[in-house]
């Protein structure tokens, strides 16, 4: 996990079955006790081969709407 502008804020590390589903929620949270306004993750296998879907739900707190943040492949 790390800020807006790319400081490594933590790390948090799942080990998942083949189609295996997890929602991590406060993902931050989980990592730092600071609040984190701008942040993003970076989700990579160890496993050679493997495959994953990953994306975000941002939950607006004025409104409750949620927002669908797709992931992006880094180059």
């Amino acid at each position: 996990m790390h800020d807006g502008g790319g400081d490594l804020l933590g790390t948090l590390e799942l080990t998942l079955r083949g189609n295996e589903y997890v929602q991590v929620t406060d993902a931050f949270d989980q990592v730092t006790s600071s609040s984190v306004d701008d942040g993003y993750a970076v989700v990579r296998t160890t496993t050679s081969g493997a495959r994953f879907f990953g994306y975000a739900s941002v939950v607006d707190n004025r409104s409750g709407d949620p927002v669908y943040l797709p992931a992006m492949k880094r180059e």
